[in-house]
């Protein structure tokens, strides 16, 4: 596939955020473009993948700050 390489699970998990945004953005970019319809399946796979990398974060930032949240409350009840 030109320009693009299949990426492996394990690199996903080790990107950091913006070279996981930049990635998708070229892969959609690229489909885009692209008229052979092997090639836009390949893509569209490869984005699927980012994609959900990138929602897997975004749904552990969210649970972590709600947790952090919940642990300086408590931390606060406890000193009344």
């Amino acid at each position: 596939m030109p320009g693009i390489e299949a990426i492996k699970r394990d690199e996903l998990a080790e990107m950091d955020e913006d070279e996981l945004r930049a990635r998708m953005r070229s892969v959609r970019r690229s489909i885009r473009r692209t008229r052979n319809r092997g090639e836009r399946a390949f893509l569209e796979v490869e984005s699927c993948y980012l994609h959900r990398e990138i929602e897997v974060r975004e749904q552990r930032r969210v649970a972590h700050s709600k947790w952090l949240t919940n642990k300086r409350e408590n931390r606060n009840k406890g000193a009344r």
